[in-house]
């Protein structure tokens, strides 16, 4: 074998092992990305656990919430701020929902699974108006996206 030879097996041998090399860090790549997306189903399932223990933990909290579902209620004004904040903490939650779906690590259609009851809340006088002032805090496409929702929905 002379040393040309030599070099052009020592070539083909380096090609297969770089090329074994890309098909590894693929490999990775793809099992970090469902790890990374995993963790953020976690993290947004914490969010929305949150709201939904805050309902069960507090009697005063799921009257509230009831109430608003009823949705002919009549809540004095320490009832509707806390109604509002608990809006505020579902609606940041659906934020992130639609921020992640946006960044890929959800798939299409978790936000609007996230919808139904902001939908039911905000399509109705004091949620129009509270949506109204809530609103400004929010990146614009998001404020169009749940606009679009909410006219859709109406």
């Amino acid at each position: 074998m002379t040393l040309h030879d030599f070099a052009s097996l020592t070539e083909i041998i380096s090609s297969i092992a770089v090329f074994a090399t890309l098909v590894f860090v693929v490999f990775q790549i793809r099992q970090t990305n469902v790890l990374l997306q995993r963790g953020e189903e976690n993290v947004t399932q914490e969010e929305w656990s949150r709201i939904r223990l805050s309902i069960i933990d507090n009697h005063d909290v799921a009257s509230i919430w009831q109430a608003r579902l009823d949705d002919g209620a009549e809540l004095d004004a320490v009832q509707l701020v806390r109604l509002h904040t608990l809006m505020e903490e579902y609606l940041w939650a659906a934020y992130h929902i639609w921020d992640r779906t946006r960044r890929d690590l959800f798939l299409h259609g978790r936000f609007e699974e996230s919808m139904p009851v902001l939908r039911q809340y905000l399509n109705n006088p004091q949620g129009i108006e509270w949506w109204r002032e809530a609103k400004v805090n929010y990146p614009p496409p998001f404020v169009r996206d749940v606009d679009a929702i909410l006219s859709a929905s109406g």
